[in-house]
């Protein structure tokens, strides 16, 4: 049981890293595939704290950069869709 889950949870890992590194198109797409790889890395790393210590500390830790890191990527967002319009990447490249 265990080993599928774990197994699963590195599938949708790299999953989600092939979307990340394949699909350039929109800047939400690709903000919203980091924070999926996020919540996979912290899923994770829990199953390692599980396996061999019980210091739940760094997990929360982890939670709190992570949930920074997305306001941080949505107040970005929301700037470039008031200065060019739309959040495509072709776009925002051509314009600068």
């Amino acid at each position: 049981m265990i080993m599928s889950l774990n197994f699963i949870i590195w599938f949708i890992l790299f999953l989600s890293m092939t979307i990340f590194f394949t699909n350039f198109n929109y800047i939400l797409c690709l903000l919203l595939s980091l924070e999926f790889m996020m919540l996979m890395i912290f899923m994770v790393m829990c199953s390692f704290i599980m396996n061999y210590s019980n210091d739940y500390m760094i997990g929360l830790f982890y939670l709190t950069i992570a949930v920074c890191d997305g306001g941080l990527g949505l107040s970005t967002l929301i700037m470039i869709i008031r200065y060019y319009g739309n959040d495509q990447i072709n776009s925002f490249v051509t314009n600068m």
